[in-house]
């Protein structure tokens, strides 16, 4: 379901959404919801929410929602995508690492994270992250605190893209991604040739994006 510019004065729509028996997947945008209402919406969908994309507009996603509807009550999620996006005259980022981290903790099934532009965000949403065995896709472009210098180490174990693009990502950090991303092309082929090889190595240069696209 796709929630364009949606008001909070709406509430017939908003449990009509709700009441949608095979509703998995959520997209707003532009929305001037009340933290009370996004949290009403998401506890109120609960494990069947899938996948939540939020856009923000002249209203951030803020951090209670995060903590107080999607943690506790979305467990289930397999795709999370809350990007900030400058706009003229827009707010700026608000989301913290306190805020996002309950809900990776939560939600141990994700599998398609996109935070580009939550410019708050540092290194402890990313170790935070680091221990999601079924990450595929992770988008943190111009988060620029997120370094991963005190990261030992990453459990993903299906990992297929990293965009990174405006982080100042160590070196170490960036080893540690290509190891998982070899163990994973690697389980894929239980008898790699040496064709099969090359291929690796140049499908490697398409999975981290150091500039934007």
């Amino acid at each position: 379901v796709l929630i364009p510019g949606y008001s909070s004065r709406d509430r017939p729509l908003l449990k009509a959404i709700i009441s949608l028996p095979h509703l998995e997947n959520l997209c707003v945008f532009d929305s001037c919801w009340s933290n009370q209402i996004w949290i009403y919406l998401v506890s109120s969908l609960g494990p069947r929410l899938r996948g939540l994309t939020a856009l923000q507009g002249r209203r951030p996603l803020e951090g209670s929602i995060l903590r107080e509807g999607i943690a506790p009550y979305c467990k289930n999620l397999t795709t999370l995508s809350i990007p900030y996006i400058q706009i003229l005259s827009g707010p700026a980022p608000v989301l913290t690492d306190k805020d996002l981290i309950p809900v990776i903790k939560a939600c141990h099934e994700l599998q398609n994270i996109n935070i580009s532009g939550q410019r708050l965000l540092g290194d402890a949403v990313l170790e935070a992250i680091a221990d999601l065995w079924s990450l595929q896709i992770l988008d943190i472009r111009d988060c620029s605190l997120m370094t991963g210098q005190s990261i030992k180490g990453v459990r993903w174990q299906s990992i297929q893209r990293v965009r990174m693009s405006g982080c100042d990502i160590s070196q170490e950090f960036l080893d540690l991604i290509l190891q998982a991303w070899r163990s994973t092309t690697l389980h894929a082929s239980r008898y790699p040739t040496r064709s099969g090889l090359s291929h690796t190595t140049m499908r490697f240069n398409s999975v981290l994006d150091f500039i934007a696209d």
